[in-house]
C-alpha cells in the first residue's frame, strides 16, 4: 500500500507543480517561458524521485508504469495499481489546483492550454508519441541494471525538458 501511496503523491506533486506552472504562465507581470515550464515538470519529477522513489521506484507516469510492466520490471498487479494511483493523484491535484486558481481569481481559459493553429492534430499526436517514446526509453535505459547510469538522470531529464521546450517554440532553450 505504501508504494501505491508514493505513486499517488508523486503524481499529485508532478501535476500540481507542472500544470500549476502552465496555468499561471501568462498571468501577472512575469510570464514563464516554455523552458521554465519544462523545468518545473523536470524539477517536480526529480524532487519526488528523491522523496519517494525508494518506496515505489518513482514511475509517476502511466506510460512509464506500462513500460516497466512490459519490460518485466514491475509486476502486472502492481502496475495496474500504480496506474490507478497515478490517475487518482492527477485528478486530486487538478481539483486542488482548480480551487487555488479560483481562489486567486486567475483566469481558467483552457487551464494553460496552448493552441498552435499551424499544427494539425496528427502532427501533434506524432510529436507527443515521439517525445513520450524518448522519455520512456531514457527512463528504461537510465534505470537499467545492465546499461544504466542513475547518477546522470537529472542531467538527462533537463536535456529532454530543454529539447521539448525548444520544439514547443521557446527561444530560451
Amino acid at each position: 500500500m505504501r508504494k501505491y501511496c508514493a505513486e499517488f503523491i508523486g503524481r499529485f506533486v508532478l501535476v500540481f507543480l507542472g500544470t500549476g506552472t502552465v496555468a499561471i504562465a501568462n498571468t501577472g507581470e512575469t510570464a514563464i517561458s516554455y523552458l521554465g515550464i519544462g523545468l518545473a515538470f523536470g524539477l517536480a519529477v526529480t524532487i519526488m524521485a528523491c522523496a519517494v522513489g525508494g518506496v515505489s521506484g518513482g514511475n509517476f507516469n502511466p506510460a512509464v508504469s506500462l513500460a516497466m510492466m512490459l519490460n518485466k520490471r514491475l509486476e502486472v498487479k502492481d502496475g495496474i495499481f500504480y496506474i490507478i494511483s497515478q490517475f487518482l493523484g492527477a485528478i486530486a491535484a487538478s481539483g486542488v489546483l482548480s480551487t487555488f486558481i479560483n481562489a486567486l481569481g486567475l483566469p481558467k481559459d483552457g487551464f494553460g492550454q496552448t493552441d498552435f493553429p499551424n499544427i494539425t492534430a496528427g502532427q501533434a499526436f506524432l510529436f507527443e508519441a515521439i517525445i513520450t517514446f524518448l522519455f520512456v526509453f531514457v527512463i528504461l535505459m537510465v534505470t537499467s541494471k545492465k546499461y544504466g547510469n542513475a547518477g546522470l538522470a537529472p542531467l538527462v531529464g533537463s536535456a529532454i525538458a530543454s529539447f521539448a521546450a525548444k520544439f514547443m517554440g521557446s527561444e530560451e532553450a
